[in-house]
C-alpha cells in the first residue's frame, strides 16, 4: 500500500488507479504531477535505461533477435556494453562505448554493431532490413 496525501493508505486497486492517472498526466506533460513525484527520479537509472533503449531503437531490435544492452555509470561517465547475436548463437558481436549523453551513446554503439554485421543478422531474422520500432 502507498500513502496518499499523508492522510490514508490506498488499497491495491486504488494504487493501480492512482498510478495510471499519474502516468497519464505525465504523458500529457502535467507539470503539477511532475512536481509531486520529482523525488522519485533516480538520475543514474534514468540515463542508463535511456541509453539502453536508444541502442535497441537504433538497431530496430525486437524479441526475435538476441540483442542486449547494459549501461552503467562508472566514475561519473556512462558506460554501455552491447551484444547482438544470431538466434542459434553461431555469430555473436559485442561492442562497448563511453560517453556523457545517453541517447547519442546508445545510437553510436548501435550503429557500430549494425556496421560490423548486426544488420546482416537482423536481415536474416526479419527477412528484410530492420525497421525502427516505436518506443514507448
Amino acid at each position: 500500500m502507498i500513502a496518499y496525501d499523508d492522510s490514508r493508505l490506498l488499497a491495491p486497486a486504488e494504487e493501480l488507479s492512482a498510478l495510471l492517472t499519474a502516468l497519464t498526466a505525465l504523458r500529457k506533460g502535467d507539470a503539477s504531477v511532475r512536481q509531486h513525484i520529482v523525488f522519485l527520479d533516480d538520475h543514474a537509472a534514468r540515463i542508463t535505461t535511456t541509453c539502453e533503449r536508444a541502442l535497441l531503437n537504433q538497431m530496430g531490435g525486437g524479441c526475435q533477435v538476441p540483442i542486449g544492452a547494459s549501461a552503467e555509470v562508472i566514475d561519473g561517465r556512462l558506460h554501455l556494453e552491447a551484444v547482438v547475436a544470431r538466434p542459434d548463437g553461431t555469430k555473436v558481436l559485442r561492442e562497448s562505448g563511453e560517453g556523457d549523453e545517453p541517447v547519442a551513446l546508445g545510437e553510436e554503439v548501435g550503429q557500430i554493431l549494425l556496421g560490423r554485421g548486426g544488420d546482416a543478422i537482423l536481415r536474416e531474422v526479419y527477412g528484410h532490413a530492420a525497421e525502427q520500432p516505436e518506443q514507448p
